[in-house]
């Protein structure tokens, strides 16, 4: 095997040098060439095969070699990913740069759905790196409060088109949320309310000549108010039930309004498992 761990030992397989930091690294001009378009092209315009990268920091560029190198093809972390995601842009790594992206993903999901300054900076990385993956971030923050995402936006700046989106998100499922309220105001417990919900949105004798987009209207009200008032899980159950029974559900705006906890649980939701 290669001595290529730390890429500072020249073997007679190296045959190109690359400057990072004032230090150098030896490597191969096939592996980098076949991994990546940019590289090719990079030691075809240099005869000297010795490349200067500047503005990239030593530590970082090594751990990238080591996710090419067909003899080490390190795993990335947690860490790694957000130093790898914009070298494997910049050189034009296709398929590293989705396996960054798609560790970030789950990252957001898991530890950042409520904290704007981490989403801001999410949404900074897709508008910097072409990342469409990172986009659910806009419909995160369009949940947390006005001040967190003034002070969030100047950490991580962000291009005003996609403040805007993110403003008119927060409007309209606030629009959504008074909308529900004023249901509500009609029903002093939550009897009444469960009484007037399967009666208004979930029984079929009501539903006649309804298109999808009705149906799916109806069932995302059902599922907001049974979610904010806490009321019966088998309620919760067949609505969820109805409402992933339509083909297009997810094309209805109001579900891409939902809030992304309850999002999630209706994605997660196992419509052969018996509730009752």
């Amino acid at each position: 095997m290669l001595r290529l761990r730390d890429f500072t030992n020249k073997t007679k397989d190296c045959d190109a040098t690359i400057r990072v930091e004032n230090k150098e690294l030896f490597v191969s001009t096939a592996v980098l060439s076949i991994a990546s378009p940019v590289f090719a092209e990079m030691f075809e315009q240099q005869p000297t095969k010795i490349l200067e990268l500047p503005g990239i920091e030593y530590n970082q560029f090594t751990e990238f070699l080591k996710c090419i190198y067909p003899d080490i093809m390190q795993d990335i972390t947690e860490t790694t990913a957000y130093w790898i995601l914009p070298l494997a842009h910049k050189y034009k790594l296709h398929v590293l740069q989705e396996k960054c992206v798609n560790l970030i993903v789950k990252i957001i999901q898991r530890d950042h759905t409520k904290n704007a300054e981490q989403l801001y900076r999410h949404i900074k990385l897709s508008e910097l790196y072409d990342v469409q993956e990172f986009e659910i971030c806009v419909e995160m923050v369009s949940e947390c409060k006005l001040h967190m995402m003034e002070e969030a936006n100047k950490k991580y700046p962000i291009l005003p088109n996609t403040n805007v989106t993110i403003l008119k998100l927060a409007l309209r499922k606030l629009e959504i949320a008074m909308e529900d309220a004023m249901v509500c105001e009609l029903h002093i417990n939550k009897d009444t309310l469960q009484t007037w919900i399967r009666r208004n949105l979930l029984d079929s004798s009501t539903q006649q000549g309804q298109t999808v987009q009705d149906l799916g209207i109806g069932y995302l009200k059902a599922l907001r108010l049974i979610n904010n008032h806490s009321l019966d899980d088998y309620l919760r159950h067949k609505t969820i039930r109805k409402l992933k029974s339509l083909e297009e559900y997810k094309s209805v705006e109001e579900y891409n309004l939902l809030p992304s906890d309850l999002k999630k649980s209706v994605e997660q939701f196992n419509s052969t498992k018996v509730w009752w």
